[in-house]
């Protein structure tokens, strides 16, 4: 657990990927009425959860549902964890190996909301990191929920 957890907190700290999570706001805003948005990563839970989190964030969306929205894909990345664990047992693997398989693989809300509670340390909460970190502007934001809530 400690290493998603670091894996969360390293990637909100990043300033490259601050810089990414910018761009995808201005993607966002950018080209709106273009088509659908796809975005997403090896297995779309862990910097994908993050993107997702923080567009969430920007649009209005409770923290509570966030994380429970969250937490259905660990549901949906049962076959695969399932598979892998499948595998380890065949090769033998230990009790250490399935929990690290069981960490990583699976959508570990635990991890996402200490990437929350570290932003929230740092920077006083969501919203203020998006601002400072990614230029998430209260005019951006006004534009976001404008585009993406009716």
């Amino acid at each position: 657990h400690r290493m998603a957890r670091n894996f969360y907190q390293v990637t909100v700290a990043d300033k490259g990927c601050q810089e990414t999570y910018g761009r995808f706001f201005d993607l966002l805003l950018d080209r709106a009425g273009e088509g659908a948005f796809l975005w997403h990563c090896t297995h779309g839970k862990d910097r994908t959860g993050l993107a997702t989190l923080f567009l969430l964030t920007a649009l209005g969306v409770s923290e509570k549902d966030i994380m429970d929205d969250f937490s259905l894909t660990q549901a949906a990345m049962t076959k695969h964890i399932n598979v892998v664990s499948k595998r380890l047992e065949e090769q033998n693997g230990t009790e250490e190996d399935l929990e690290v398989v069981l960490t990583l693989q699976g959508a570990n809300t635990r991890a996402l909301q200490f990437a929350v509670d570290y932003v929230v340390q740092q920077y006083g909460g969501v919203m203020p990191f998006m601002e400072q970190t990614m230029g998430l502007t209260p005019e951006k934001v006004r534009r976001l929920r404008k585009l993406y809530l009716k």
